[in-house]
């Protein structure tokens, strides 16, 4: 069984998590204290962050990395394409996920004061309208089928989910195409048993000083 060095709220660890569940392997999720982080976890992470798979040929940092390896070596329930440019295409559109919206995300939920948040918002919305497009002849955005693309994006759409419930801020808009997709893809079994049960107060407990936080729209 692998282990998997985690904290509870990591996006990143998310990842992983889901990938796992939708595959069926089980993890033997390790919890670090990331504000004193243990010195085995800085053994095994050139940068001290987390997710890291423990794996018999040895440990994996990298969320990227590590899903790529679990898709690679349990073929079974596949979250890639098989044809070499899909799966290139694939690629890339994980890199635009991780790239453009996780940075614009985190800003929005940590932003100390509308200007910053008004700003990562806008931003935001406007890489959201590009994988509508995407999205608009395709179910997900991995393509006709959910895969991993789909699940490198949903830890943001998670945490947007709350933002909404909580009256905070419906950060994706008019799109109708990204909210269909997020309601399909944040409905699937492996979304809710990879979150602990308190997990929306563990969100409001680190965005005691987000401006969204004290002014819901």
């Amino acid at each position: 069984m692998y282990e998997l060095a985690a904290f509870p709220t990591c996006p990143y660890v998310h990842r992983v998590q889901i990938l796992c569940h939708e595959k069926g392997i089980p993890l033997n999720v390790r919890h670090v204290n990331l504000k004193e982080k243990p010195d085995w976890l800085l053994e095994i992470s050139p940068r001290g962050k987390v997710p890291v798979l423990i794996t018999k040929e040895g440990p994996l940092f990298e969320s990227q990395a590590i899903c790529e390896f679990i898709e690679e070596s349990h073929v079974a329930s596949p979250m890639l394409p098989t044809d070499v440019f899909l799966k290139a295409q694939c690629r890339a559109w994980m890199s635009f996920v991780s790239d453009e919206l996780y940075p614009k995300a985190y800003q929005i939920q940590h932003a100390q004061d509308r200007e910053a948040a008004e700003s990562a918002l806008s931003v935001f919305r406007e890489k959201l309208d590009i994988l509508g497009d995407r999205l608009a002849n395709n179910c997900f955005l991995t393509g006709e089928h959910f895969g991993l693309v789909d699940i490198v994006a949903a830890p943001i759409f998670m945490r947007a989910e709350i933002f909404k419930a909580k009256g905070w801020l419906d950060i994706l808009g008019m799109n109708e195409h990204v909210q269909e997709w997020s309601n399909r893809v944040l409905s699937r079994p492996s979304m809710k048993a990879v979150l602990p049960d308190d997990f929306a107060d563990r969100i409001c407990q680190q965005m005691v000083e987000s401006w969204i936080l004290s002014n819901p729209q």
